[in-house]
């Protein structure tokens, strides 16, 4: 990889005017930077990068903590759509009041979350659906009228997202509504096995499915790839996950 540093210099552009302050990735490039050399070791100064901008998709806490120690670049976790404008969540800008394994609060409209059933409020902490409502939400898809009527329920754009409100107002992603697998009438979201999976050390990138099951309906499968050079099989990454489920 490259940040790319200006190397300017004339009677009106200097080096010192114009250098990269911020960087935004996505959770699979900070995974691939994760096996690179850092900044210091290709001889780059990155001194002018205050804060790393990650987004597109939950960022396990693991990953989080990890790229911050190598590459002393805090990440500001956020979470948007195309239909919000981009983001609707953040993490301040304060390292103090970022907090790991959540994009953060809503950001310039309101957000609440429902039971997809019901339709009524969740308490904090209870899963259910991300709805969105401000200025920054579309009024509806160009000549889709259909497909906008769907979309919202008393002027709440309906995200699709399933997570949870914590008590600091704190959004929690644990997945797609359409993603939900449903096991013996259990509903299990494909991200929090992913974060509990991610911790394990062997551990590079892991994605998690439902599969046909023929007692339980379905079940989840975890595709799983693992670092370089370390090793790891399915019963031991299946004990790993169960005991960090049960703490």
């Amino acid at each position: 990889y490259e940040i790319v540093v200006s190397d300017w210099s004339s009677d009106v552009c200097s080096s010192d005017l114009y250098q990269c302050t911020w960087i935004n990735v996505v959770p699979t490039i900070i995974a691939y930077l994760m096996n690179a050399p850092t900044p210091k070791d290709k001889g780059l100064d990155v001194s002018r990068v205050k804060f790393c901008r990650s987004a597109s998709a939950p960022l396990p806490p693991e990953l989080h903590r990890a790229f911050e120690e190598k590459f002393g670049i805090g990440i500001i976790e956020t979470f948007g759509m195309t239909e919000t404008n981009a983001p609707c969540f953040t993490n301040p800008y304060d390292p103090k009041k970022r907090k790991i394994g959540s994009p953060g609060t809503a950001y310039g409209n309101e957000a609440k979350v429902i039971n997809p059933a019901t339709g009524h409020e969740q308490p904090r902490g209870t899963p259910g659906e991300l709805m969105i409502r401000g200025d920054n939400v579309m009024t509806g898809y160009y000549k889709m009228p259909a497909e906008t009527a769907a979309a919202f329920v008393d002027g709440w754009f309906c995200t699709g997202d399933m997570g949870y409100l914590d008590v600091d107002g704190c959004l929690q992603i644990v997945g797609r509504n359409k993603d939900m697998i449903i096991s013996g009438g259990e509903n299990i979201y494909p991200a929090e096995v992913e974060n509990a999976m991610n911790a394990h050390p062997a551990v590079k990138e892991v994605g998690v499915i439902g599969v046909p099951h023929q007692r339980w309906g379905e079940t989840p499968m975890a595709v799983v790839v693992l670092r370089a050079g370390l090793t790891a099989d399915p019963a031991e990454l299946i004990a790993f996950t169960r005991d960090r489920d049960r703490k």
